[in-house]
């Protein structure tokens, strides 16, 4: 595993399915469970970063997931997460004309598609976020203008990108709601449920 070549130590993986290569299946420890309702296997505060690279559109839950990163990365631990960019000008285009975003069809196995405000919520109360990246952009309709895409400049990629990068970083307080009333309260023991 690259992590691993980089110097970090610890790496482990977590998925519903051992999909590692064999190459390194015997020295990675891997966890087989299903993060939208099984608890991740590690201590609150334990983990100093977590990534889930195209994860959260395959999900049922992705709100308990979030709760458990929350609860188990250390304080100003990292998460990142990658995504389609489904709020692309492509993927609205794609809207308009069809009534599906880029990267949600009935051909593949993404379930979950989190609005802007919606996505805000699912973080908001656990993680601050420190940056958002965007892929280098391309036209998947009209692949001649790929090669005028590659010249715009990065502040623009958010237009046209087909994935988006997030990076998350725990917050030293966790706030939340509570459901009995509309004040906001600071909590500074574990929350595991809202």
């Amino acid at each position: 595993m690259k992590l691993k070549e980089r110097g970090l130590k610890n790496v482990c993986a977590i998925d519903v399915d051992n999909y590692l290569h064999e190459s390194i299946r015997n020295e990675t420890l891997f966890y087989r469970l299903d993060v939208c309702q099984n608890f991740l296997p590690f201590e609150e505060g334990e983990v100093a970063g977590i990534t889930a690279l195209f994860l959260l559109e395959h999900l049922e839950n992705p709100w308990f997931f979030v709760r458990e990163v929350s609860r188990v990365l250390k304080r100003g631990g990292v998460f990142i997460v990658a995504v389609p960019h489904a709020h692309s000008l492509w993927s609205k285009c794609q809207f308009v004309r069809s009534g599906n975003v880029s990267g949600y069809r009935e051909e593949n196995n993404h379930i979950t598609f989190l609005s802007t405000a919606v996505w805000k919520k699912l973080f908001k109360d656990f993680l601050l976020m420190e940056s958002v990246l965007f892929a280098k952009p391309y036209c998947p309709y009209l692949m001649s203008m790929n090669t005028l895409l590659q010249k715009i400049p990065r502040r623009f990629y958010y237009l046209f990108s087909q994935q988006a990068c997030f990076i998350f970083q725990r917050k030293l307080f966790l706030l939340f709601f509570s459901p009995f009333s509309n004040l906001r309260h600071i909590c500074l023991a574990r929350k595991t449920t809202l």
